[in-house]
């Protein structure tokens, strides 16, 4: 046995293969109980790997291992895959990732060809990169949890599938990469919901997701879901906000000081009779890119918190019109080229600070702030 195997407790009997392994035959891996454990980057066989019938294991520690042939894993195995030892690149077609786990929270690997699949789980620590077109070939969903984190490096890079996070404590990371992704893919919390999803700025690239958000829980003591968007990005959600949510919050928050863009409807409803759920800016820029993208519901609010962070309003995807109330509990800038009518009630101790070129109209009789 290997002392240094990072595959999971009980799975002392495993086969380590250093040597480089060439040729057009098959890596035909049968015995269940035995993990595979591959080390040599030059590995250039092109019968590819295939543990579908054993529901096999292997670890990768290094890029190509995998020969230039077709990966195909049993889609039923917990920890299916684990990189380690060193951040990777595998451009071979995948067939079933099944479970992708690392051995740490910076470990990064890239999956740059095709990923045939109806839908993997990627738990625990590490970085996935998917940047092959996976159009036609990825299905379903790509669960995060225990702050796992996907970026996408091509536009098709999710398929037809969607971002699925799964935990109540940890937040799930998500990010482009390369060069701006604008993605089909839209998000789900319908598992249990997370209180966070980050968006990361990995290298300055942003990333837009035109599916909706789904969020549908009944967990009445979840707490309020946030989205952060870090520094010098910008996240936009371009789908509706669904589902029917039990949480007895009233709100989602918009945290980091990145920008978020709302660009469909918020949709969503509540199965425990609280009011309908509106949006809450803690920190940065909040786009509101579609006139009912605080809550279609015209009782939910926006509110802009309390506190030293700089916090800003913009209309996005031209004029909007926006007919919730605004709560002022502290100061916010409304800046942009586009026009901002907000026809709620504004009220609060908090102050607006008008920017930019666009033309802010206020017309609530009632305003209090």
């Amino acid at each position: 046995p290997d002392p240094g195997h990072n595959l999971p407790s009980g799975e002392d009997e495993h086969l380590v293969i250093s040597g480089k392994i060439s040729g057009s035959g098959e890596l035909y891996h049968f015995n269940k109980a035995c993990a595979l454990v591959l080390t040599n980057p030059n590995n250039d066989f092109t019968g590819g790997y295939n543990a579908d019938a054993s529901q096999g294991r292997v670890e990768a520690r290094a890029s190509n291992v995998f020969g230039t042939g077709t990966v195909k894993a049993h889609p039923t195995v917990d920890g299916t895959y684990w990189f380690t030892t060193a951040d990777q690149t595998h451009p071979n077609t995948f067939v079933e990732l099944a479970k992708v786990r690392m051995d740490t929270a910076t470990r990064r690997v890239e999956l740059s060809g095709t990923v045939q699949d109806d839908g993997f789980d990627h738990p625990g620590a590490g970085i996935l990169v998917l940047s092959g077109d996976n159009t036609g070939a990825l299905t379903g969903n790509v669960l995060l949890r225990d702050e796992a984190t996907l970026l996408l490096g091509h536009n098709n890079a999710m398929g037809a599938a969607n971002i699925q996070a799964y935990h109540q404590a940890d937040p799930a990371n998500i990010g482009a990469t390369g060069g701006d992704v604008v993605s089909p893919a839209g998000l789900r919390n319908d598992i249990f919901p997370p209180l966070k999803w980050i968006f990361i700025n990995d290298d300055g690239s942003d990333l837009t997701l035109n599916g909706d958000v789904i969020m549908s829980y009944g967990s009445t003591s979840a707490g309020v879901p946030n989205f952060e968007v870090e520094s010098g990005i910008v996240a936009t959600l371009n789908g509706d906000f669904t589902g029917s949510v039990g949480a007895a919050s009233d709100r989602m928050e918009k945290l980091g000081a990145g920008k978020l863009i709302l660009g469909g409807s918020n949709q969503q409803t509540h199965n425990v009779g609280v009011t309908a759920t509106g949006w809450e800016l803690v920190n940065g820029t909040l786009g509101l890119g579609h006139d009912d993208a605080v809550q279609q519901d015209s009782t939910a609010s926006l509110i802009v918190a309390n506190n030293a962070n700089t916090k800003t309003i913009t209309a996005e995807n031209g004029t909007r019109t926006i007919a919730n109330p605004i709560a002022l509990n502290g100061s916010v800038n409304v800046d942009g080229s586009n026009n901002l009518t907000l026809n709620g009630t504004v009220s609060g101790t908090g102050g607006i600070t008008k920017n930019g070129t666009g033309t802010l109209t206020l017309t609530a009789g009632t305003n209090s702030f």
